[in-house]
């Protein structure tokens, strides 16, 4: 969803050894059987303003059959319960506008828009860099 294109053969590549040397990174699975149903893929954060670290969900994607179980839930439980046992001070993420199921979701689970200054909503901006594949 991220980029609307599948992983190249090299992303698909590098993934899985990228994310187990990445030091700041989380990776939660769900389950049915021997069969992955659902993920939740975070990386470790620090605020400066509360002096804690933070737990950002950058990925979270239950398989099309597995969604409507309580799965994505489920994951984002358990996710929290780990961020608060390791002593972080918020969760993050970020959400596409038009992503309805998941925004409702996300505020079922107590997320809401962030704010900066009371009352000013922040936005996420990006910069792409020039790697290859």
């Amino acid at each position: 969803m991220g980029r609307g294109r599948a992983l190249s053969p090299g992303e698909r590549a590098r993934l899985v050894p990228s994310l187990r040397a990445h030091p700041a990174a989380r990776v939660f699975l769900a389950w049915s059987g021997a069969r992955a149903v659902g993920v939740a893929v975070c990386f470790l954060a620090f605020s400066t303003f509360r002096a804690r670290p933070v737990l950002n969900v950058h990925d979270l994607a239950v398989a099309a059959a597995w969604r409507g179980r309580g799965i994505g839930r489920a994951l984002l439980e358990h996710v929290r319960v780990e961020a608060e046992r390791s002593g972080c001070c918020r969760l993050t993420l970020e959400v596409r506008e038009d992503n309805v199921r998941a925004r409702r979701l996300y505020a079922r689970l107590g997320f809401a828009q962030a704010e900066g200054a009371p009352g000013v909503a922040m936005q996420r901006w990006q910069r792409e860099l020039a790697v290859g594949d």
